[in-house]
């Protein structure tokens, strides 16, 4: 059955994406505009969570036109006396315009349903809906599972999109011993040391603990297939390369010092924010990144990025090829210095074709991954190193 037939059969049962309704809110705006995440009040009920805390708020989630804002008078001019941003859902004021102020806006949840079909037909199993990061529905066993639906923010059941189910092609890195002396060194000696250099990502950001994030992961990986190894995280969130290398304005903890006080074998480098620096940025940081790695007597392992929103992608679907500049250099780069990499990029890639929205494995909405996504990080990285685990993340 075709995906076209498909939706005819199914038409009747497709419901459209859930909202809510937030009522008097009471918030406190800055003077100003407001700037994304970083200025403005948020509104709590669009705000994601990390381990139990406030994280940034999820963009599109609010619906459009549905904010009211009121002051001690009365209703506020959106636009003259307060100013929303109407995809991160931001709140400023003008200076003149004096508080108290209660909100009312209404926001959306994404949702992933399952078709299957048990012997009766085609039957849509409704997923649980979630502000940021919904799971799929379990099949019933013993049914086949035709496809899934994803259903974006304020989508109505004609929009729902149609995700094939296909099977996972599996790892993507294969063992590279050759370009590894240093770590293999190591590990002959008896145990090795490896320093998970990155951005938030790598400091575990959106894992639901510290043992989900993906260095913890990497070093039971690496015990389950009988290697001896310290895993250490050496992450600021929000970083670039061109920061730990001195080669950019510093931020707090952006050190390398750090590093080499980390006394590594083995240096995996991890910054999906690098993606938004130049060629010849990356260019000249990366060779530093070599240069500096070596001079500690340990190899170097680059690990491609995962997604993160469509948009800053440069794209506007999630059934997309990843061309992003950085990671085509990265590839590149690899090839001509004969550097490991871990082939994160192409696990994305095909979550589309295993019934997966990606971005509903973007924890915050944004770049940073679920559990499954810092799985998929360990699973690749363990690979490369020859302890290939079976491929869970996806």
């Amino acid at each position: 059955m075709d995906a076209r037939a498909l939706r005819d059969r199914i038409r009747g049962q497709i419901r459209g994406a859930e909202w809510r309704r937030v009522r008097a809110e009471v918030i406190e705006p800055p003077e100003g505009r407001p700037d994304q995440w970083r200025y403005g009040a948020q509104l709590r009920g669009i705000v994601t969570e990390f381990r139990g805390t406030d994280d940034t708020p999820a963009p599109g989630s609010l619906r459009p036109g549905s904010v009211r804002v009121a002051g001690p008078a009365g209703e506020l001019a959106i636009g003259e006396d307060v100013f929303v941003d109407q995809v991160w859902g931001a709140v400023t004021r003008a200076p003149e315009v004096a508080g108290p102020f209660v909100v009312d806006y209404d926001y959306g949840l994404l949702r992933v349903d399952a078709v299957v079909d048990a012997g009766d037909g085609p039957e849509v199993i409704m997923g649980k809906s979630h502000l940021s990061n919904p799971l799929p529905p379990p099949v019933p066993a013993g049914a086949k599972h035709l496809t899934n639906l994803f259903l974006p923010y304020h989508a109505n059941p004609a929009e729902a999109e149609l995700l094939p189910v296909s099977r996972s092609a599996g790892l993507r890195s294969h063992p590279q011993s050759a370009r590894l002396p240093r770590w293999l060194e190591s590990l002959r000696s008896g145990s090795g040391r490896i320093t998970c250099l990155g951005d938030s990502v790598t400091a575990g950001y959106s894992a639901s603990s510290p043992a989900t994030a993906y260095p913890a992961l990497l070093g039971r990986m690496l015990a389950a297939h009988g290697l001896s190894a310290t895993v250490t995280a050496v992450a600021v969130g929000g970083s670039t390369s061109t920061q730990w290398l001195g080669l950019d304005d510093p931020m707090p903890g952006t050190d390398w010092d750090r590093v080499t006080t980390s006394k590594p074998d083995l240096v995996t480098v991890e910054f999906v924010n690098d993606a938004h620096l130049s060629i010849p940025q990356i260019e000249r940081s990366y060779q530093l990144l070599l240069h500096q790695t070596h001079a500690l007597g340990a190899d170097l392992l680059l690990v491609e990025p995962h997604f993160s929103r469509p948009d800053w992608m440069g794209a506007s679907t999630m059934d997309l090829v990843d061309e992003r500049p950085y990671v085509g250099f990265l590839r590149e780069f690899a090839r001509r210095h004969d550097v490991a990499l871990a082939s994160v990029s192409p696990r994305w890639q095909e979550l589309w074709s295993l019934g997966i929205p990606y971005l509903t494995m973007l924890r915050n909405g944004i770049n940073h991954p679920d559990d499954r996504g810092h799985a998929i990080f360990a699973e690749e990285i363990a690979a490369g190193l020859g302890a290939a685990p079976a491929a869970t993340g996806s």
